[in-house]
């Protein structure tokens, strides 16, 4: 982040261990927020392009499957899930889809891109799949698509 911009990056991490049973106010803001639904496969993950949704974890490889699990179960803000991941050959292609206008104190978005980019860097290493991060634009079939999300990153195994 540039300094003369003098912006803020709020980022928050939860540390330490749940309690047995959520007290009646979690429980109720979890499900103000919907904190335990997740957004479909086919909305979250694409085969070639963003035109061709994954339906289910079974219409892929078993290890990109379990890799992409473990970012449809990341924290979001406001629990959006404003990530689009894009597979093909040895790579995944990271898109957001902006849901969010910016705030004040930051783009809270831009945090679930990087929580989205852990999550599926950690879950393909459990899986044995090794790569980097570039920022270098998306594979030319995923950029074609007239869908209104944004290139953030690619990740190449």
């Amino acid at each position: 982040m540039d300094e003369d911009e003098n912006r803020i990056m709020p980022a928050v991490i939860a540390v330490g261990t749940p309690a047995g049973r959520a007290s009646a106010l979690e429980r109720v803001m979890r499900s103000k927020l919907h904190a335990d639904e997740r957004v479909d496969w086919g909305t979250l993950f694409f085969q070639g392009d963003l035109a061709n949704p994954i339906a289910s974890p079974d219409a892929c490889d078993p290890a990109i499957s379990a890799a992409l699990s473990c970012v449809r179960l990341a924290p979001s803000a406001q629990n959006l899930q404003p990530w689009r991941l894009v597979c093909s050959d040895g790579r995944i292609d990271l898109f957001e889809d902006r849901t969010l206008p910016l705030r004040p104190i930051g783009d809270v978005q831009l945090v679930d891109m990087g929580i989205a980019m852990l999550h599926l860097e950690a879950g393909l290493a459990q899986q044995g799949v090794r790569g980097t991060w570039s920022f270098d634009g998306p594979a030319a079939s995923a950029a074609a698509t007239n869908a209104p999300a944004t290139y953030v990153a690619t990740f190449s195994f």
